[in-house]
């Protein structure tokens, strides 16, 4: 599974918004000091800036906004989902009893956002930055679940997002994102100001 089956269930928008370049690429990454996995990048070159239907977004490094530019700004959205999961857990290594089990970037195979579901971002998804950037698995949290974290689900950020669509990955309640009649979802390539 890849973009490719993404593209099959999901039709990408003709132009996408802030699709980047191999140039804007390698300043986020070197900021970073990591490089990000090859279906994500296709991904963002793909669909760009958008949600799919269920309120799912996946964060774009590329995204420009007026005040600064696209690495600062990637780096300050970056930075509030982090202390946002901080914060679940109260700044400490457990929330409702349940010890974090994992640590956050940029400590040795922390989680690194890249994406959440719902209005007000509470299910943040993650990979658990291991190994090979291609090989990292895919980690959901939510602090309004039974279980705060659940994986580690050993696919692709563009496998899951499909499986999702499918309702293979179950992410809670009235998140999951509906098909339309014809069994295809809609991207929404509005610039959403959330991400």
């Amino acid at each position: 599974m890849s973009v490719a089956e993404l593209r099959r269930l999901v039709p990408p928008p003709s132009a996408p918004v802030a699709p980047g370049s191999l140039q804007e690429w390698a300043a986020v990454e070197q900021r970073l000091g990591l490089v990000f996995p090859a279906d994500y990048k296709e991904y963002i070159a793909t669909y760009g800036s958008g949600a799919f239907p269920g309120l799912l977004f996946v964060m774009n490094p590329m995204k420009r906004v007026s005040f600064t530019d696209h690495v600062t700004y990637y780096l300050h959205s970056l930075d509030g989902q982090l202390e946002a999961t901080r914060g679940a857990f109260g700044g400490g290594e457990e929330y409702r009893g349940e010890a974090r089990p994992f640590p956050l970037w940029p400590e040795p195979a922390g989680l690194f956002p890249w994406g959440w579901m719902g209005m007000d971002g509470a299910s943040k998804l993650f990979w658990l930055t291991e190994g090979d950037p291609d090989r990292w698995p895919v980690v959901w949290g939510d602090p309004y679940e039974p279980r705060w974290f659940n994986g580690p689900y050993t696919t692709t950020m563009t496998s899951f997002l499909a499986g999702t669509l499918r309702g293979a990955y179950s992410t809670g309640g009235d998140m999951q994102p509906k098909p339309d009649s014809a069994g295809l979802f809609k991207f929404n390539d509005l610039d959403s100001g959330l991400d």
